[in-house]
């Protein structure tokens, strides 16, 4: 004898069904909207620049597609998942939305990533660093790549960065076994061109002077 499905059987299916679909949405639907602009901004290719515009507010930066800013500029990135990304001067930065993969090929930048929320990766040309929900700022120059824990946890290679540690890293990868160092997390928030040249505070900016706290 065959048996049916019941009424609530199958709402039961069809609701999972509809949850694993809204969710894989809402990961494929992460967008990235430009929220400020300071100086020559634009965006474009990694390479070559051909076709590169000026990045304006409330512009959508495409996945993929380069951010640049030009010498003495600043830009600033907020993520529909809450992601914010703070950028510098003469920064280039990119990400994928498949890989949750924030990109800075150079310059710097303060990315600041939800609480509860893990998964996510910044990388740099040789080094990449897991994210446990957290502020990290990174730096990228021809010789060194520095990333700097505030507040949260990361994991770079062998090593998990908590507020006020970071890394500075030279050469490839075989770099991972330098040692942490100690961050002043309060000279940081007086001195650091990305916290003190924009209106809004950074969105963990509490947590982050609990911890500066802390350190005196």
């Amino acid at each position: 004898m065959k048996k049916g499905f019941s009424i609530a059987g199958l709402a039961a299916v069809l609701t999972g069904f509809l949850c694993a679909v809204q969710g894989a949405d809402d990961s494929a639907t992460n967008t990235c909207r430009i929220v400020k602009v300071q100086g020559e901004v634009w965006v474009g290719e990694a390479q070559g620049l051909k076709s590169k515009k000026a990045a304006t507010l409330n512009d959508l930066l495409p996945e993929g597609e380069y951010l640049h800013c030009g010498k003495g500029a600043l830009a600033e990135l907020e993520f529909s998942d809450s992601t914010s990304a703070r950028l510098g001067p003469l920064s280039k930065f990119h990400y994928s939305v498949k890989t949750s993969n924030y990109v800075l090929d150079q310059g710097e930048a303060i990315f600041s990533f939800a609480k509860g929320k893990g998964g996510f990766v910044v990388s740099t040309p040789a080094f990449a660093a897991r994210i446990e929900g957290t502020t990290v700022y990174v730096k990228v120059t021809r010789n060194l790549v520095e990333y700097a824990c505030l507040e949260g946890r990361c994991r770079i290679g062998p090593h998990t960065l908590t507020s006020g540690e970071k890394l500075v890293l030279r050469g490839s990868a075989t770099a991972y076994s330098a040692p942490k160092q100690r961050l002043k997390v309060d000279d940081f928030l007086k001195n650091n061109l990305l916290v003190g040249s924009f209106e809004k505070p950074l969105p963990q900016i509490h947590v982050i002077q609990e911890e500066s706290r802390k350190q005196k």
